[in-house]
């Protein structure tokens, strides 16, 4: 089933009877997907659709970024996947650190830095923990700026300022 048309219909279906809910998206792309979509409009009269605490990469500390970058620019070789390349640090992103001559590699699995001097910028929820274990587990330096799902779903749902009825998960966290 891949009409939208027929999902939201079956959604409404599914909803009848049920009263109305307000659903988090804890994950960025999800959001953008909502929005690109209308699902948000077309689902107005039987849910609330809420934006979450975003994704462990949005949310990375400009403190982190800063580290990173600085160990960057003095020579350090940074390894990391490439959605953590565009974020701004206080003063710039790593991309910017690496069109300034520093070492900065974009990896799609910590294979790739197995057996280098790379450092291993780490980023994501609980499921990306693993790889990052694994490269510890083969000599990979790493900087960790993993994050977990549940403590922030806990501050969430024990605000008194929202009353959040479910969530939608990145799929790989739920």
């Amino acid at each position: 089933m891949n009409d939208p048309k027929k999902i939201v219909s079956e959604i409404k279906k599914t909803l009848e009877g049920v009263p109305r809910q307000t659903i988090m998206e804890v994950c960025g792309t999800h959001t953008q997907t909502i929005a690109k979509y209308g699902i948000r409009e077309a689902l107005e009269d039987t849910l609330t659709l809420v934006s979450g605490p975003g994704c462990p990469v949005c949310v990375t500390p400009q403190k982190d970024l800063d580290n990173i970058i600085e160990l960057a620019l003095n020579g350090v070789k940074i390894a990391t996947y490439g959605d953590m390349l565009k974020l701004t640090g206080s003063r710039m992103r790593l991309d910017e650190a690496r069109a300034k001559g520093a070492d900065v590699k974009v990896i799609y699995s910590v294979d790739e830095i197995i057996g280098t001097d790379y450092v291993f910028l780490a980023a994501g929820f609980e499921t990306t923990a693993p790889m990052t274990a694994y490269a510890l587990e083969n000599g990979v330096s790493v900087y960790s700026v993993h994050k977990l799902v549940p403590p922030v779903l806990e501050a969430v749902t024990s605000s008194d300022e929202i009353n959040v009825g479910g969530f939608i998960n990145p799929g790989h966290v739920s």
